[in-house]
């Protein structure tokens, strides 16, 4: 005959859920420095692959001039956080 199950235990393990990238997220990489992710653009509008936005990673000085430069200047207090190393091109 079969086992006789009598008692079942459950045990469940939640973890943090992974927090969404956003526009305006930062990194810093050796290569680059510091970098904020963007929506791609070509002549101004909004790059997307399939039903989904492009996104890229840039400089503060690539986004000077650009509809994305209100995030370098919100950040311009906590740029000085991040110093670009030296050597890197």
């Amino acid at each position: 005959m079969g086992a006789v199950v009598t008692q079942m235990r459950f045990m469940m393990a939640s973890a943090r859920p992974r927090r969404t990238p956003r526009i305006g997220d930062r990194r810093v990489t050796k290569a680059h420095g510091l970098q904020i992710r963007v929506v791609e653009t070509h002549h101004g509008m909004w790059v997307r692959s399939g039903s989904r936005y492009r996104y890229d990673w840039r400089s503060p000085a690539q986004l000077l001039g650009t509809q994305w430069e209100h995030l370098v200047q919100a950040m311009l207090p906590r740029v000085d956080e991040f110093p670009r190393q030296q050597g890197c091109s």
